[in-house]
């Protein structure tokens, strides 16, 4: 990824650019990406919308249901799967 595959639309959407596609993100995954990732870009979202309008956005439940998927990939990345992506048992260790 480059710095200039990003953008801001006229209307104020985040839209990527790629040389096969362009696709702006929905509101809500740039709300959570800015409201819940790090705390640098938390205190950013603070800045750009305000304290009360960061709430108001924090508080919406598209926020709640991408922080579910968030952490079902995140179970979901540690697991193995075969070469048809078959969910394969755990390996046990050898100690």
């Amino acid at each position: 990824m480059d710095a200039s595959n990003f953008g801001v639309s006229s209307d104020g959407r985040a839209v990527i650019f790629d040389a096969a596609t362009i696709q702006a993100l929905p509101e809500s995954l740039a709300d959570f990406t800015l409201l819940r990732t790090t705390p640098f870009a938390t205190a950013v979202s603070k800045h750009v919308f305000g304290e009360e309008r960061a709430a108001q956005r924090l508080a919406s439940a598209n926020i709640a249901s991408l922080a579910e998927v968030r952490r079902l990939l995140f179970m979901a990345a540690d697991l193995d799967v075969d070469e048809d992506g078959n969910i394969m048992p755990p390996r046990r260790s050898s100690a």
